[in-house]
């Protein structure tokens, strides 16, 4: 493969003019910025192509090496070494199908909320967020549809736009929380309504949340016991946010909102449901949301490793959630995601590659302890004390 050939630092490029195989030595944006495309380094595919020329971009413009970005991209899956499996979706493009009828406003409006929300995911690739490819291809497919009606939805947009929620700190883990609901749901074998069902309400479960003070969700410590009964509450007022749009979006996705802090054993809240009268899609919401608040740092409280966060989602099986649906978690979402970062106990910094086991994961270390570029080298990790040790040491990586 060859290298796209550098250009100055803001230079514009024609669509038409990349070439589908070559590898970029700086990142493309937007012509007017945003976060970025294609990442310096990736492999251009005739999918990343399409996608653009769907979305109406004819010209990008290239990023200056110099600047400080981030590692990864919004317009692209990673392409896991090897693989002959095409991306599944242009990534910031938005969903490819718009509501018969709507006006160009509309598709602007649905384009750019749908690239906002892609651009607020953590996982660079969502199909290595499963464990299995055909399991994460499946829940992919459905967290697509479920962004395409969410944002196809006038009255949605609106309602997201009213409230402030298109920060990153709702969108990120609207985002994450969908797509591992249908990874959960995938594994169980839902079906493709069910799935996309899933992932709808995955993503609009915390909608709540937003009619809250900034002053109680963001409270960096315990909150007091009246700032504990308004958050209590964010269940109820999703549910009424949602219940109008039962004509556009499911039914039950109203009903998860509602339902999502409920428990099994009967000690949830707000109705005090238990046993099956506890939404099996609800149940999943909780389990992802108790995973990424524990592997997500706050100032009053440290991260904590993956692999002790499915620790305490295995002691919580049969009083939060029912035990087959926290065991269907374990075996379904991958900690450590193909093409994700890691960062070693040496300070190195690495991709994740595919082979590894679940939980002693393959790393490409490709960034010194300083941030400095090394030769690529592969080596096998596993957790211990909150870090990733390396366990043995592969060959070096062919540039």
């Amino acid at each position: 493969m060859t290298d796209v050939p550098p250009a100055p630092p803001g230079t514009s490029v024609a669509v038409d003019d990349i070439r589908v195989g070559e590898t970029l030595t700086e990142p493309i944006f937007m012509p007017d910025g945003g976060p970025p495309l294609l990442a310096a380094g990736r492999v251009v595919t005739a999918d990343h192509l399409d996608g653009l020329r769907r979305a109406g971009v004819r010209e990008v413009r290239r990023g200056d090496p110099r600047d400080d970005l981030p590692v990864g991209d919004h317009a692209s899956t990673v392409d896991p070494p090897g693989s002959s499996q095409p991306p599944l979706l242009a990534r910031a493009i938005g969903p490819r199908d718009v509501p018969p009828g709507a006006g160009q406003e509309d598709v602007v409006a649905i384009r750019l909320l749908a690239d906002l929300i892609h651009a607020c995911g953590r996982s660079p690739d969502p199909v290595a967020r499963a464990l299995g490819a055909q399991v994460g291809r499946r829940a992919a497919e459905a967290l697509e549809a479920g962004i395409a009606l969410v944002v196809g939805s006038a009255r949605m947009r609106d309602l997201l736009l009213g409230l402030g929620g298109l920060r990153p700190g709702f969108l990120g883990p609207a985002y994450e929380t969908s797509l591992m609901s249908a990874i959960v749901g995938a594994h169980r074998r839902w079906s493709d309504e069910r799935l996309e069902r899933m992932a709808i309400s995955g993503f609009l479960a915390d909608i709540g949340m937003l009619a809250l003070s900034d002053d109680v969700v963001e409270k960096p410590g315990p909150l007091s016991p009246s700032e504990e009964g308004a958050m209590r509450r964010h269940p109820e007022i999703g549910a009424r946010l949602l219940t109008p749009l039962a004509g556009e979006l499911p039914a039950v996705v109203a009903e998860v909102a509602l339902q999502h802090h409920e428990r099994v054993d009967g000690r949830g809240y707000p109705r005090g449901l238990a046993g099956a009268q506890v939404l099996e899609e609800a149940q999943v919401v909780a389990i992802c949301h108790l995973y990424l608040a524990a592997v997500t740092g706050r100032c009053y409280r440290r991260a904590l490793a993956p692999w002790k966060v499915l620790a305490l989602l295995r002691r919580t099986a049969g009083s939060h959630a029912d035990p087959r649906l926290v065991r269907a978690f374990i075996e379904s979402v991958a900690v450590h995601p193909v093409g994700a970062l890691a960062r070693l106990s040496s300070g190195e910094c690495g991709r994740i590659l595919p082979g590894g086991r679940p939980l002693s994961p393959i790393v490409e270390v490709r960034w010194d302890a300083d941030g400095t570029p090394v030769h690529p080298r592969r080596v096998i990790a596993e957790p211990r004390d909150d870090r990733l040790h390396v366990v043995a040491v592969g060959r070096a990586t062919a540039r």
